[in-house]
């Protein structure tokens, strides 16, 4: 933001005031000396009273900036107008947090020339450049999101596409600020867990901290024995803030889940002030739990049952899954548990304990950080699972079974058999432990991204919720729920509603339409997930076609990826971030080109032949980020290609014509 110098003092701090708040700033912000002396050495210049400097507030002394990105709108002067809403704490046993009115600003001047495609009379995404000056303060106008064609951001477009409205209904949002007063202090059952050492593991964009974790040394006794490590897992408590029949339940059964985007957009479950703060596990706050406490022996052997109950945690720090990896890589000793423990539930999670298909979240090579997270978690769905199957408590079960399509698993028998791999030929003598063992061969043969795409595609169903006991086959486990990710997930709402019922809990358990409607609202959150994943694959999409509209009108290589009839698969590379794929009819190709007999080439002009994975140059048109959709034209065989043919006998009266 714009500041100006107030107080030019010999102490420690420099005053400034925001430059464009209404009345009297409601809040004191100092620069340190030691920043001053660095920006009057870098521009050669004092600063005095009434000096204008560019500053970042940061989340510091009770201030918020609860924008994280800059919004803006051009004015008439040509200047960036943007607007920045802030909020304070106030001090007490129960911070409350108060807002401000958003301080519109105009002293910004946009950095080098604005991208034509910014649509100014909407809002725009802006930054400030790594080198700003504090004397010209400027900003870079970020385009990389935003759709030429209608002025809106991609992640809009998607959600308009797949009908999840981007806002909840005003009823939600009140209901979520009455939710902010709630009082669970009156609960004395619940255990106090606030001396814990609980830490909260998330990606970098993530607000909705829904679940933490704790590993520490133990000398408890356990039926007689020694255990030797103690693991607590706690989620957060959203059935005491959202119950049966309330509007942010019934919207968050339409939605399902939370839509995770790029630049931490989210279109949350949950209204976003609830999500965001009283139900997220911050660090330093305390929030109401479920927790799942259990004990180990030294070789990693769970010792007696798990204790499920209810609590209240202070986390004692929320950190990234890159900040949670540094610290195990480093010789801290308060980590040590975490490294000796670790090591046993991340082999169970990779190779013992199952195929991990159950989520895009679930990466059998992901760090150390993330494996040891999720298997914790999976252990935790599995506890959970158990007492309400014990308790006869009924709850929306995460099954996983192999396709009964005879058909589907001949073809991936004899796809995997000419690789090398065996399946019995009856579908149903395979067992979990068969296919682990194959994909352990698979990745010492360096293809286990091969033959899982084939079990993945042929040989599995995808994971979906029931209420019938049938098991999770590919993580290897009798009974499993989901339960650890109230905040984005509505399933776990009502797996945790269950696990009060199963405590006694009946106020904030299962309501008699929960029962009642069980296994159709497993349905719906099964149409729901596939939903999920289809608006994940759009905006990859549509992002991917918007960075393609660069280059309409232009020729660059393509890739013939594929031929199976009917279609030709023609592949465009947009570097690291992956490729756009165009099905195309073979008789809809142009008529200089045909394919050949074995279906593995084109044939240029009857003489150029071109293999699959050979690139071919083509003029790109018709791109339409709004629609996701792209084409191209022009198509002539690359010189290395025509090269190519050449040796091969073909093609020599081409050469200077396609040249």
């Amino acid at each position: 933001v714009i500041a100006r110098v107030t107080d030019r003092t010999r102490g420690k701090t420099v005053e400034i005031e925001l430059l464009g708040i209404q009345g009297k700033q409601p809040f004191l912000v100092t620069l340190p000396m030691h920043q001053i002396r660095k920006l009057e050495k870098k521009e050669g210049r004092k600063l005095g009273r009434g000096s204008k400097v560019a500053v970042v507030l940061e989340r510091t002394n009770g201030l918020e900036l609860k924008s994280r990105n800059l919004i803006g709108r051009v004015d008439n002067g040509k200047k960036l107008h943007l607007t920045v809403a802030f909020s304070k704490a106030v001090a007490g046993e129960n911070p409350v947090v108060t807002s401000v009115t958003p301080i519109s600003l105009t002293e910004f001047a946009a950095l080098g020339k604005i991208p034509e495609q910014i649509n100014f009379r909407k809002d725009f995404s802006a930054a400030l450049p790594p080198d700003y000056s504090p004397y010209a303060p400027s900003l870079e106008v970020e385009d990389a999101r935003w759709d030429p064609k209608t002025g809106l951001p991609i992640y809009a477009i998607v959600a308009n596409k797949n009908n999840i409205p981007e806002r909840h209904s005003p009823e939600a949002e009140l209901e979520a600020q009455r939710i902010l007063t709630a009082n669970f202090w009156q609960d004395k059952s619940r255990r106090d867990l606030r001396n814990e050492r609980i830490l909260v593991i998330d990606p970098p964009n993530a607000h909705d901290n829904d679940d933490g974790v704790l590993i520490e040394h133990t000398d408890k006794v356990i039926d007689g024995q020694r255990a030797y490590y103690r693991t607590l897992v706690v989620i957060a408590d959203v059935p005491f803030y959202v119950r049966p029949g309330s509007q942010m339940e019934k919207e968050a059964q339409e939605r399902g889940f939370t839509h995770y985007f790029d630049e931490g957009h989210a279109l949350h479950l949950y209204p976003s002030v609830f999500a965001d703060s009283k139900s997220s596990l911050k660090s330093g706050r305390v929030r109401p739990v479920i927790y799942v406490e259990k004990f180990w022996d030294m070789d990693g052997k769970q010792m007696g049952e798990a204790d499920i109950g209810t609590g209240i945690i202070e986390s004692q720090k929320v950190m990234t899954y890159g900040q949670f990896q540094y610290l195990i890589d480093s010789d801290d000793p308060s980590v040590w548990s975490y490294q000796e423990l670790g090591d046993k539930f991340i082999q169970q999670y990779r190779h013992e304990e199952g195929l991990v298909f159950d989520s895009i979240n679930n990466d059998p090579n992901a760090s150390y950080a993330r494996a040891l997270v999720a298997s914790m978690m999976q252990d935790t769905g599995q506890e959970l699972a158990n007492m309400l199957h014990h308790c006869e408590v009924p709850f929306l079960r995460r099954a996983h079974g192999a396709k009964d399509n005879l058909y589907a698993y001949e073809e991936c028998r004899d796809a995997l058999r000419d690789m090398g791999y065996y399946l019995s030929p009856n579908p149903f003598e395979v067992t979990i432990r068969d296919i682990q063992e194959m994909l352990a061969e698979a990745e010492a043969r360096q293809e286990r991204s091969s033959v899982e795409r084939y079990v993945k595609q042929y040989l599995l169903n995808q994971a979906k919720y029931t209420t019938i006991d049938m098991g999770h086959y590919a993580l290897n486990k009798k009974r499993y729920t989901h339960g650890t990710s109230p905040i984005r997930r509505y399933p776990d709402l009502l797996t945790l509603r269950g696990i009060h019922t199963a405590l006694g809990n009946d106020e904030l358990g299962l309501s008699e339409n929960d029962i009642e409607t069980m296994q159709d609202i497993a349905e719906k959150m099964n149409r729901l997930q596939d939903v999920q994943k289809t608006v994940a694959l759009d905006y990859e999409r549509y992002n991917s076609v918007a960075r393609l509209a660069a280059y309409e009108g232009l020729q660059r290589n393509v890739i013939l990826s594929g031929i199976k009839y009917p279609y030709v698969y023609i592949d465009v590379t947009l570097g690291k971030r992956g490729a756009l794929r165009k099905e195309l009819k073979i008789s809809e190709l142009p008529g200089t080109w045909t394919v050949n007999k074995a279906h593995n080439k084109l044939v240029y002009r009857g003489q150029v032949e071109v293999p699959i994975g050979t690139a071919i140059r083509a003029t790109i048109r018709d791109v339409k980020p709004e629609t996701g959709d792209w084409n191209f034209d022009d198509m002539i065989p690359t010189p290395k290609s025509m090269s190519a043919s050449m040796k091969n006998g073909a093609g020599k009266a081409l050469v200077a014509k396609v040249s």
